[in-house]
């Protein structure tokens, strides 16, 4: 379960590297900081929860959560390259 957390941690840490190497803008680097660290406490409550069938099904929310943040992640990306084009931002 520590690698669920390592490479949640790195999914995260690699998120908001375009915002700060200046290629989305702010609003892609807000989102994916509040989502990641959102889906970081997700996977470290799962490292922290005893070995039991809780754990089995809250790993499988938390697998389905990761999806979603994913989605969240790209929806983020689309609406910050669209808003940058329109001049919004």
């Amino acid at each position: 379960r520590l690698e669920i957390v390592k490479y949640a941690f790195a999914t995260v840490l690699v998120s908001v590297l375009p915002t700060l190497f200046g290629e989305t803008g702010l609003l892609y680097g807000a989102v994916a900081l509040a989502s990641g660290l959102w889906y970081l406490s997700l996977t470290v409550k799962l490292r922290r929860m005893p070995v039991d069938r809780k754990m089995d099904q809250y790993a499988r929310r938390v697998f389905g959560h990761s999806i979603t943040y994913l989605f969240v992640l790209y929806a983020a990306l689309i609406a910050d390259h669209l808003l940058a084009m329109s001049g919004l931002l």
